[in-house]
């Protein structure tokens, strides 16, 4: 009798154990990156105020006031705290994006004098750019930060004091492609055409519990390991519909590939509002719906500051009502996506029910690309991504108003 396969058993073994894994890595990834997203929502919304009530009085405040540089010391500090929030968006995979069309080679051939002067002078900085590759539809900015962190990274596992080699690859390949020993997100792409960007080090390598845990917030194998680290690699990556994959082993380097999905048209992507050079003023009646009073009565003042009546609504339901009696008064509707009883996805529904015709911004802590995802098609007249001053809110209000009812998407 034939004896058992023991080697094809060890394998299944080896298989079942890794699906079990990336399952566990999946679920855990999910669940911090919705916790992540629930922080950085509330925080937006107390930056707005700090922001908003800051745009507010220095509109009230003389010119020549001696306490206008301590108001602005307020507005940087809370500007940097709006770029660590982002942070925590980026990890949750709904972070700001300006989305343009990307030569992933060329950008990370920009890169090289600074990745050289930020690795030891030990280390040997090898290059092999495929030049011929498509472009992808990114945000540079945040590319550029994942290539810093990649290489940084493989430079410290290398050491200080010791001579090595970190290789930087791109090039392209077809979606599902033969899969390295863990790959987050991977499960999410679609079938197609990505661009990878690779960074190899000859460095110390990671033990498979440590690769579970490298993603993982403010985790890190240094002494004084700090900050979110490859956890934004990774929203970065899920933010651009991509994925990172990994491979280690003690003692034999680590290889992290960022796959990005290939642009097939080449269109440029979003370019932002252009800031106006003055605050527009307007006219007319804004429903303003939100269920912190805190976020209503600051834009009521703005509102009011630029012009504007305002009706305050602190739920859904209160909304609609009022929306019933006096819709033919209200020329815009200002609606928070985060409500509690009634959220404001089914609150347009039941608006636009009402009365197609009418003109609703969205305000929310995501971006415009994932409103735009969630509501393509569905006639939304606006977006304002929290938080916002007073000249955002001005712009809005007056594209919003200035069609019938045009849809960002």
């Amino acid at each position: 009798m034939k004896e058992p396969d023991s080697r094809r058993e060890i394998d299944l073994d080896d298989d079942r154990t890794l699906h079990q894994a990336r399952l566990y890595q999946s679920q855990k990834l999910e669940s911090m990156g919705l916790m992540a997203g629930g922080i950085a929502h509330d925080f937006n919304n107390l930056l707005l105020a700090i922001m908003g009530n800051a745009d507010l009085l220095d509109q009230e405040l003389a010119e020549g006031f001696e306490g206008r540089p301590l108001l602005e010391e307020i507005r940087k500090a809370a500007g940097r705290a709006a770029d660590s929030c982002n942070q925590l968006l980026a990890y949750a995979g709904k972070g700001q994006l300006n989305l343009q069309t990307v030569d992933l080679p060329g950008l990370a051939r920009e890169m090289v004098q600074m990745l050289r002067v930020a690795i030891s002078r030990k280390i040997t900085l090898r290059l092999n750019l495929r030049d011929d590759l498509p472009h992808i539809q990114a945000d540079a900015i945040q590319v550029q930060q994942v290539i810093m962190n990649l290489v940084v990274n493989a430079s410290e596992s290398i050491g200080p004091d010791r001579k090595g080699v970190i290789s930087l690859t791109t090039d392209k390949l077809r979606c599902p492609a033969q899969r390295f020993h863990q790959c987050f997100l991977d499960d999410d792409l679609v079938p197609g055409d990505y661009v990878f960007l690779e960074v190899a080090d000859t460095g110390a390598g990671m033990d498979f519990d440590t690769m579970q845990r490298i993603f993982d917030p403010f985790f890190s194998t240094k002494l004084h390991g700090r900050g979110l680290g490859l956890a934004s690699v990774l929203g970065i990556a899920k933010a651009h519909q991509g994925a990172v994959c990994v491979k280690s082993d003690l003692d034999s380097g680590s290889v992290f590939r960022m796959c990005f999905p290939v642009d097939p048209l080449g269109i440029v992507g979003e370019q932002g509002r252009k800031r106006r050079s003055s605050i527009l003023q307007g006219q007319g009646m804004v429903l303003v719906v939100d269920d912190e009073e805190y976020l209503r009565v600051l834009c009521t003042r703005m509102l009011k500051r630029l012009g504007y009546e305002v009706i305050q609504a602190a739920d859904g339901p209160q909304a609609l009502e009022i929306f019933r009696e006096r819709g033919p008064e209200i020329d815009c509707v200002m609606l928070d996506l985060i409500m509690p009883i009634m959220d404001g996805s089914e609150v347009l529904d039941k608006l636009l029910d009402h009365d197609p015709q009418a003109r609703v911004v969205m305000t929310s802590g995501y971006h415009q690309r994932e409103i735009s995802r969630r509501f393509h098609g569905r006639g939304i007249a606006g977006f304002l991504q929290k938080p916002y001053i007073l000249a955002d809110l001005a712009d809005v209000l007056s594209e919003a108003l200035s069609s019938e009812r045009p849809d960002i998407s």
